[in-house]
């Protein structure tokens, strides 16, 4: 079961919360879910009902197929920790860089800074920026009120 949990962080349709009885799982059969995903978490709330079973906690874990670890993580003693994976990355993006544009400097490692942070103030630079900041705020707002209005009158058509 993990690893139809694990091989995607999108969703699989609609269960990011436990499910409470067996009419929200009946439920499932006209939600966005794909059949395969409902079929897997009907079966691991049936499979809770079996004596044997029940202290799996399957029941509790049905709407993550039940597996019941936080599927998100990774274990240093089983896989990999995200800091190595970061770190990986990247000095992938690092060799991507450096095969891309190769130094100009007679630096026999190569090294490639890729940038460098500085302080260089807080808040507004001149008087009237906040009103243009203000501007933008309210543009950026009505923009979004306005999409979620196309997607709701597309999805009732």
């Amino acid at each position: 079961m993990a690893k139809y949990v694990t091989a995607s962080t999108e969703s699989t349709g609609a269960l990011d919360r436990r499910l409470r009885n067996s009419a929200e799982v009946a439920a499932l059969r006209t939600s966005g879910l794909s059949p395969h995903h409902r079929r897997l978490v009907e079966c691991a709330w049936r499979l809770s009902r079996r004596e044997e079973l029940c202290k799996l906690g399957l029941r509790r874990c049905a709407h993550t197929l039940g597996f019941k670890s936080n599927a998100l993580t990774k274990s240093r003693h089983y896989s990999t920790s995200f800091g190595v994976l970061r770190r990986t990355r990247f000095e992938h993006q690092r060799r991507q860089a450096l095969l891309r544009a190769p130094p100009q400097d007679d630096n026999p490692d190569h090294e490639l800074a890729i940038g460098a942070w500085r302080y260089v103030g807080i808040g507004y630079g001149l008087p009237g920026d906040h009103l243009i900041a203000e501007m933008w705020a309210r543009e950026s707002i009505e923009m979004r009120r306005v999409g979620w209005q196309e997607i709701r009158s597309e999805a009732f058509e």
